[in-house]
């Protein structure tokens, strides 16, 4: 972690201003019904490069594991062929296994979503942030331990839809 406060300053700055964007940009599309493939591309490859840098802020030895777990995903949702006018996440949110199917369900707004997607932010920034508290790590370990475990049954999703012959479709 950094001890240097304006160093904390600016992570938290830089951080929240990435996050009230994806939030303002998500909103914007549904509210005026206007995605665009390009936009779907940008959203996730600005979300994958907010993750990796807070995760390389966190200085967790295990952070490594997880931006290569996020990376491989998001390219695998972004490069796969585009084959139908469904989204991966509406294919999720569809099929496969029932917590799969909540986590993505209404657009990823449900608690188990809200929460795993708080916590993956969290738990980073407090390493970052040396904050000694122990109940945060305690009430954010279980929402990471359910991003990332979503994220590594997506991957295993696709590439077995891959090895089917079928494709998960436009990114975003």
């Amino acid at each position: 972690g950094n001890g240097d406060p304006a160093a904390r300053w600016v992570f938290l700055g830089c951080l929240t201003a990435c996050l009230l964007l994806d939030l303002l940009d998500g909103y914007l599309a549904r509210r005026y019904d206007h995605t665009t493939t390009f936009g779907a591309l940008l959203d996730l490859t600005l979300d994958l490069v907010t993750h990796t840098i807070v995760w390389i802020a966190s200085e967790w030895r295990f952070a490594v594991l997880f931006i290569l777990l996020e990376w491989t995903a998001g390219i695998l949702a972004a490069v796969i062929p585009l084959r139908s006018d469904t989204t991966w996440k509406h294919r999720f949110s569809t099929r496969g296994w029932a917590p799969i199917r909540y986590y993505f369900s209404r657009h990823q707004r449900n608690l188990l979503s809200a929460y795993s997607n708080i916590a993956h932010f969290l738990f980073p920034a407090t390493l970052f942030l040396s904050l000694t508290s122990t109940w945060i790590y305690i009430l954010t370990a279980p929402g990471l331990i359910v991003y990332e475990t979503v994220t590594l049954v997506m991957i295993l999703m696709m590439i077995s839809q891959l090895k089917r012959g079928r494709s998960y479709s436009k990114p975003g």
